[in-house]
């Protein structure tokens, strides 16, 4: 199963501490790496509560609608810029990459522009945490441009100023009841606040604010762990109305995730497709419109950059193949022009 994952969430098990009743997590028990089966609902109506202690959250009557798993490897990305050790992978698509370092969580975040990649490194937790532990980040990137690119163009030069903040608070402990059973849990909610604001210039002017194109996006997302689990327990989605939950788990497997390919590029493209390959193979990246007609096509070497005009393509839906050359395995992509 293919789904959407949020570029904020990250994934974490819990202690129990007997003396209260509630459970905490130490840097031992946070991360584990294995093999995981879950399953989502979309009924919806999930009711995740209030704030608090000693609560319980009745979620058995939950069903296996869609089932889906995914395995957390090590991994190593550092030739790539990318600094995790631990990389959340279903199926051929990686959703996301922790690094964890001594009692620190950390989740590794692409930031991708036209030209470029950045990784995010945010701190999401400090261990250990308990009931009413509050973790956060943020981080403020600038993007330029010029105003062709963007399509913007009354101004000579563009900046897009990237700012996120994103908060986790444990704000509850008590039993969640699932269909696999019931569990001592603790609750984390985890708000984000990404904002872009949009700058222009020409020539030697200072940048003015173009408030007009200016986005903002506030999500909010709850999770519960529990020990020895390896993973969370459930976690709801209320923009979605959807609840994910674990089924069972394969833990401690110790296999090794190598960024065999994917193709980073910018979507939608304007006058140019500019692609990066960050695999450790060659791929052969061919460009199909929607009646099956080959656009374009060219072969990429490993860590290597290439481009493609697109002034003459149609606007329109374009599907992207990527043909890994070494293990041959096919990677489709949506593109748009």
């Amino acid at each position: 199963m293919k789904k959407t994952v949020s570029l904020f969430f990250i994934l974490f098990t819990l202690t129990a501490s007997v003396m209260t009743g509630q459970i905490q997590l130490s840097a031992t028990d946070m991360y584990r790496m294995g093999s995981f089966n879950m399953a989502l609902d979309a009924t919806g109506g999930f009711d995740p509560g209030t704030p608090g202690g000693n609560k319980t959250w009745d979620f058995s009557g939950l069903e296996n609608q869609t089932p889906f798993a995914f395995n957390v490897m090590l991994y190593n990305g550092m030739d790539h810029g990318n600094e995790a050790n631990l990389a959340i992978v279903e199926g051929e698509d990686t959703s996301g990459f922790i690094q964890v370092s001594g009692s620190d969580i950390f989740q590794v975040v692409p930031l991708q522009d036209f030209q470029r990649v950045i990784y995010w490194k945010r701190k999401a937790f400090s261990c250990p945490v308990a009931f009413n532990s509050v973790n956060g980040d943020s981080i403020l990137v600038h993007f330029y441009h010029s105003g062709d690119e963007l399509g913007i163009d009354s101004y000579d030069s563009v900046k897009l100023s990237f700012y996120m903040v994103i908060t986790s608070v444990a704000d509850a402990w008590g039993t969640i009841k699932l269909p696999t059973g019931d569990f001592s849990a603790l609750r984390i909610k985890t708000t984000t606040n990404a904002f872009v604001t949009v700058w222009g210039k020409n020539g030697q002017d200072a940048y003015a604010h173009i408030p007009s194109l200016d986005q903002e996006e506030l999500s909010v997302g709850y999770q519960w762990y529990t020990k020895d689990k390896g993973n969370y327990l459930a976690a709801y989605d209320p923009e979605n109305e959807e609840m994910r939950y674990q089924v069972s788990a394969v833990l401690g497997t110790e296999s090794v995730y190598k960024h065999e390919g994917g193709i980073q590029f910018a979507n939608p493209v304007d006058r140019e497709l500019k692609m990066h390959n960050t695999g450790q193979h060659a791929c052969m990246v061919s460009i199909y419109d929607m009646n099956g007609r080959l656009v374009q096509e060219t072969e990429m070497e490993a860590g290597t950059d290439t481009s493609l005009v697109t002034e003459t393509w149609l606007p329109g839906v374009y599907g992207m193949v990527i043909l890994d050359k070494h293990t041959q395995s096919v990677t489709y992509r949506k593109l748009l022009k």
